[in-house]
């Protein structure tokens, strides 16, 4: 068990699995009676909503997060954290230039790379994150570890830092806890469930590129071919408008949902036929996960990296190329057709529960202690 000081460090409380995963394993933490802080850029964003009164949250009011640097070294001179756990590009790069400028010997920073770099990198439209590799490659040596959330982001890494191969341990996400289960089973009103015999396609994610639903509209058009169903995309972002034009350019308005984010996306899963992941690229791919604890069945792009170790090559759902509309429908069909078993996938999703995975964090976080 840690002894000391523990501070948890984010950008902002946005809707992503990143930051949802930090505030897991704060709540964890707090549960075994861990001195622990919370570290936030900015407090703003839909998680908001989730923090609790017996977090001690730092909010450094700051909305771009390379900017946080100042009010993040005045945080470690007062409350002189024994350990910082950093996840997302920004608050690593941020958290190892804080050890840097302090010189403190006595300071233990762990990142967490959450990404497929190279992918990543290579898919960036901004120039900073085309950048990346670069500052990587300048300061992540610095970090006293360095956590991977699949074996695929470890390999990536070790890629482009090679000599740093043995501070890098994989931890899978701590994504399964007692308020999915909880929150699956919430009352759910919405027309496209109330006829029990036309089947729901759900994926759950941000509308951004890497999440590829254009890949998935296209699918679900073939779907639509062969048998009537709906499809249901909870999620908000940049991407909307595209994915909306196709929508309406494939004809298929009157059978895709989009409602945006919203707070409690697990009784729309479980109740959903099936879930489908699109993705071009992810780190772990949480709510593969997340549907399955909810039991419903999943299909997933083969994409780097994550869903392949989830679901142990294919054991626990079908894998598709990424960008393959035609096998991703044929998958979808398939799956529809021909269902996993609600007992085994969230027998397998019980792999990745908050429990078992903070105390990996713990094991890893005292042994330098």
């Amino acid at each position: 068990m840690i002894n000391g000081k523990v501070a948890l460090f984010i950008p902002a409380l946005n809707g992503g699995g990143a930051e949802k995963m930090m505030m897991n394993l704060v709540k964890r933490f707090l549960e075994l009676g861990i001195d622990c802080d919370l570290v936030v850029g900015n407090t703003n964003g839909p998680y908001k909503k989730l923090l609790s009164s017996d977090m001690n949250v730092i909010d450094l009011n700051v909305n771009k997060g390379l900017n946080t640097l100042p009010g993040f070294v005045r945080y470690i001179r007062k409350a002189k954290p024994d350990i910082i756990l950093s996840a997302l590009e920004t608050s690593n790069l941020v958290s190892l230039w804080a050890k840097l400028l302090l010189k403190s010997n006595g300071l233990q920073v762990y990142i967490s790379e959450r990404n497929h770099v190279s992918t990543s990198a290579k898919n960036a439209t901004r120039i900073k994150e085309k950048l990346f590799p670069l500052f990587l490659k300048r300061f992540y040596p610095a970090a006293d570890g360095i956590i991977t959330v699949s074996n695929g982001v470890a390999d990536d890494l070790k890629t482009i830092i090679p000599k740093e191969a043995k501070k890098m341990v994989t931890i899978y996400n701590p994504v399964v806890t007692k308020e999915i289960i909880s929150k699956s089973n919430e009352p759910l009103e919405f027309s496209i469930f109330e006829n029990r015999t036309k089947p729901v396609i759900i994926s759950v994610g941000r509308l951004v590129p890497q999440k590829d639903y254009c890949t998935l509209i296209r699918a679900f058009k073939k779907v639509k071919q062969k048998l009537d169903a709906n499809l249901l995309i909870l999620g908000e972002g940049s991407e909307r408008k595209s994915i909306e034009s196709l929508v309406v350019e494939l004809g298929l308005e009157d059978s895709v949902y989009m409602p945006g984010f919203v707070d409690n996306p697990y009784k729309y899963i479980k109740n959903s036929s099936c879930f489908v992941l699109s993705s071009a690229w992810e780190g772990f791919g949480n709510v593969l996960v997340e549907a399955m604890a909810c039991g419903t069945p999943v299909i997933s792009t083969n994409c780097p990296s994550g869903p392949s170790e989830i679901l142990e090559d294919g054991k626990y759902g079908a894998l598709v190329p990424v960008r393959d509309y035609e096998n991703l429908a044929d998958s979808i069909i398939n799956t529809l057709k021909n269902p996993i078993k609600s007992n085994v996938l969230m027998e397998r999703a019980n792999s990745f529960t908050l429990e078992a995975i903070a105390d990996q964090y713990l094991t890893l976080l005292s042994s330098k202690e």
